[in-house]
C-alpha cells in the first residue's frame, strides 16, 4: 500500500518498537530461508529517526532471492516500500510502517551472504 510521504507524521522509534518489529518480521522472512536483526543508532541511544534492520542468510543451500527483496518487505505489512536510490539492483530499502498509534521510518540492509 503506498501512502502519501508528505501525509505521514513520523514518530520517534523506541528501541522496545524495534524488537517488537523485529520479532514479528523474523516469523515472515524465516519463511525464505532469511533472518533479520537490528542495527544502526536504535541500539546505542543516539536519537534515531528511523530503525535500521539487516536481512541476511547464512545457509548455504539458500539461494538468494527465493522470492524478490521488495516482494519479501511488502509481505511484512509495510508502506512505500522502495529502494534507497534510483535503480532496481540497489540492496538497501526504504519503508514505513503506520499503525493507528504511530509511523516508523524503516531501512533495511539485505546482505546476500552472513
Amino acid at each position: 500500500m503506498t501512502i502519501p510521504l508528505d501525509v505521514l507524521r513520523c514518530s520517534t522509534p523506541e528501541l522496545a518498537d524495534a524488537i517488537k518489529l523485529a520479532n514479528k518480521f523474523e516469523k515472515i522472512v524465516s519463511e525464505y530461508g532469511y533472518h533479520i536483526g537490528l542495527t544502526g543508532s536504535i541500539l546505542y541511544g543516539l536519537n534515531p529517526n528511523d530503525i535500521d534492520f539487516i536481512i541476511y542468510t547464512h545457509h548455504a543451500d539458500v539461494c538468494w532471492p527465493k522470492i524478490e527483496v521488495e516482494d519479501m518487505l511488502n509481505l511484512l505489512g509495510l508502506h512505500n516500500v522502495r529502494p534507497a536510490k534510483d535503480g532496481y539492483d540497489a540492496m538497501v530499502f526504504k519503508a514505513n510502517y503506520v499503525n493507528e498509534y504511530q509511523d516508523l521510518k524503516l531501512d533495511f540492509l539485505v546482505l546476500e551472504e552472513f
